[in-house]
């Protein structure tokens, strides 16, 4: 069919001078503005994605909010392990990555699904009042190193997560305070915080720049900034890996070189500054199969082959970033320009 038709074009062509003039013509152009387009058009945001819950599958949105801690409620939620209240994720747990979530960014309600579970609900507490009877929910949590309060989302949600994953688990919440109704006092909890290196932080401090790099439970930083582009180039590099997916990140731009974004300083996106602190070093996760819930090795040996950096002492893909307080309430929305503040090497 394809030649049949490939034929016909031909013939017509060749006894149609202008008509193959003006196909050319038209072919010229095209291939003058894809030129154009790669050379002069602006960095956009190409995609936006929110993990609501530590380590599970995230959804793409259109536009999202900023909170306080990031993206508001990314990270809000953690799975831990019912004998010792330590983290999971999907290097251990690689099955966690089958867990689609979704949350409603008006009501704080977390949808979670899982194949053959169907669907479990989880409302978002904001204001949390300890007593006698729900002491026990208030609970200390380890993620990496630190250890944090948080709260517990009780039994129901706790049991179909632990039929979903086959061991015991329960969902905690990220929580900033809590009134304790027994001695009417306010306790304020300090979050998971990673700060960044002080030779980072000091060219900020002396612009009169403070950033705030404090997450609620993600491994490092509020954001994490990659581009397409950079995509693309891994996926040719190990094409034989099928690692489409292997890649996540909150932000996803489109239009620039592959890994130039890893030299973000300071960019701005719909007058909103966000600050470049640190390459982010990757771990065995990308390896995991989004569609199996299963590890492919050789995801993370390309990685390490392609990506390792000596300086970082890492494989490392794409660019931690920090916001400032008073963009708290500011939205961020596909299709907003990227516009780069300052480039210089980051560690």
């Amino acid at each position: 069919m394809l030649s049949k038709a490939s034929t016909a074009i031909s013939q017509a062509l060749s006894s149609s001078p202008a008509l193959s003039v003006g196909i050319g013509a038209a072919v010229a152009l095209y291939g003058a503005w894809k030129l154009y387009q790669k050379l002069y058009a602006p960095t956009v945001v190409k995609s936006l994605r929110i993990f609501p819950v530590k380590s599970c599958r995230g959804f793409e949105v259109d536009e999202w909010e900023i909170g306080e801690f990031g993206f508001l409620y990314d990270r809000a939620w953690m799975i831990v392990r019912e004998k010792d209240n330590k983290f999971i994720t999907q290097r251990e747990v690689p099955t966690m990555v089958l867990i689609k979530t979704i949350v409603d960014p008006k009501t704080g309600t977390l949808h979670l699904n899982f194949p053959g579970m169907g669907v479990k609900s989880v409302q978002y507490t904001r204001h949390i009042e300890v007593n006698d009877s729900n002491a026990d929910k208030v609970k200390k949590v380890t993620i990496w190193s630190d250890t944090v309060t948080a709260f517990d989302c009780g039994n129901e949600v706790a049991q179909w997560l632990s039929t979903c994953l086959k061991q015991n688990v329960r969902l905690v919440q990220v929580i900033d305070q809590f009134i304790d109704a027994r001695t009417d006092k306010t306790i304020e909890i300090k979050h998971h915080q990673r700060p960044p290196e002080e030779d980072v932080i000091r060219p900020f401090t002396e612009q009169g720049v403070t950033i705030s790099y404090v997450s609620q439970f993600a491994d490092a930083y509020p954001f994490l900034l990659t581009s397409d582009n950079s995509v693309r180039d891994f996926n040719k590099q190990v094409i034989a890996d099928q690692s489409s997916n292997a890649i996540s990140a909150w932000f996803n731009t489109l239009s620039i070189k592959p890994y130039e974004e890893e030299k973000y300083r300071q960019i701005e996106i719909n007058g909103i500054p966000l600050f470049g602190v640190k390459r982010c070093t990757r771990c065995t996760m990308p390896s995991v199969d989004t569609a199996k819930g299963v590890k492919r090795s050789f995801i993370t040996d390309s990685l390490n082959k392609h990506r390792f950096c000596k300086v970082a002492d890492g494989t490392v893909f794409g660019m931690n970033l920090c916001h400032q307080a008073k963009n708290v309430g500011s939205k961020i929305r596909v299709g907003q320009e990227v516009k780069v503040k300052e480039v210089a090497f980051v560690k």
